[in-house]
């Protein structure tokens, strides 16, 4: 367990100064096992989600989760993604693409073993694999051990991965717990043709269209073989992911839903949450934007709590403060992220 609860331990107090506290939660798929255990990290953090403001859930599954354990301050938000504007990625580069960190859960060897025969059988097709983690360099081993050297490339990380998405025909994604996965929005944005878990409780999977879904290592075979030996379906794929990912996850998009519910968290109404247990979307007129001068007013509070932490990232938009204590600055993405806002 790399999760850093410093920060969670310090909301009770922050919430009695009369400062709102509001945790965006993603990812649970480990806490079962927790659960079940009655390990300590995960008793405590239970213990301080129901004494917050507000428990975000990113994901549905992780709000049907919470809910069952009690938590009765919880809604379910969307991600919200800066627009992009769209650049359509090169379907005729015979490069299949991995984004992500190379560790357990993203199932690495899953995809160069399922992809080795295809590969070998698809002369001018290659894998590229971007990114770094705890098994690049077992990774890096199986691939020599298969004879794979010329079929399987490690690019290693990088800060520009849309070098790499541009020169994509194809995306693969073989974590089963993605709560959203932005490696995959950010392929969507350039129209590259994924193939993805089946993932129901995935926003990304089933709002958006230019996919195929798998949940055999088989049909993820025949997924790959289809786009690889039919241009026009990675064509047509393409653009369905171009228009549908247009505008969605966007602020203008999801603003009506956030404001409301900060909004009635401003206001001590628990009645917002009743709403959220049939999972649905609420639109509200309110337009006030209730997150200026968030970073100017909470950041300095915060430094002064946390001068015994490793590492902050700061890394803001007008809308919410993120501090990740989990990895460096331009490392591999995080893991779990506290949103702390300050509303004036």
């Amino acid at each position: 367990m790399h999760f850093d609860i410093t920060y969670l331990r310090l909301l009770p107090e922050i919430e009695h100064t009369g400062i709102r506290t509001i945790v965006f939660e993603h990812a649970s798929y480990l806490y079962p096992l927790l659960l079940r255990q009655n390990h300590v990290y995960f008793v405590e953090k239970l213990s301080i989600y129901k004494k917050i403001s507000c428990l975000c859930c990113v994901g549905i599954k992780d709000f049907l989760f919470w809910s069952s354990l009690g938590i009765t301050k919880i809604c379910q938000l969307d991600n919200i993604i800066e627009k992009k504007d769209s650049i359509p990625c090169n379907l005729n580069s015979n490069t299949i693409l991995f984004v992500g960190r190379l560790q357990q859960d993203k199932n690495i060897f899953f995809i160069i073993d399922n992809l080795k025969n295809l590969l070998l059988d698809h002369k001018d097709w290659k894998l590229v694999l971007v990114g770094a983690g705890n098994q690049e360099s077992s990774i890096k081993k199986h691939i020599y051990d298969e004879k794979l050297q010329n079929k399987v490339f490690l690019a290693g990380y990088t800060d520009t991965p849309e070098d790499y998405y541009k020169d994509a025909s194809i995306f693969v994604l073989a974590s089963q717990n993605e709560t959203f996965s932005y490696a995959l929005y950010e392929a969507k944005t350039h129209g590259i043709p994924a193939v993805i878990p089946d993932m129901p409780f995935n926003a990304l999977a089933t709002q958006t269209k230019g996919h195929l879904s798998y949940t055999t290592a088989s049909e993820f075979q025949a997924a790959v073989a289809m786009l690889m030996d039919k241009e026009e379906l990675r064509k047509k794929l393409s653009k369905e992911s171009l228009y549908t990912i247009k505008d969605a996850f966007t602020w203008d998009i999801l603003k009506n839903k956030y404001i409301e519910v900060f909004n009635s968290i401003l206001d001590n109404d628990t009645k917002i949450f009743e709403k959220y247990k049939n999972i649905e979307s609420i639109s509200t007129d309110k337009l006030n934007n209730i997150f200026l001068e968030i970073y100017t007013t909470l950041s300095s509070h915060l430094r002064d709590c946390y001068k015994t932490t490793n590492h902050t990232e700061k890394k803001y938009s007008k809308y919410a403060l993120n501090f990740d204590t989990n990895y460096p600055i331009g490392s591999e993405r995080r893991k779990f992220a506290i949103f702390l806002l300050y509303i004036v």
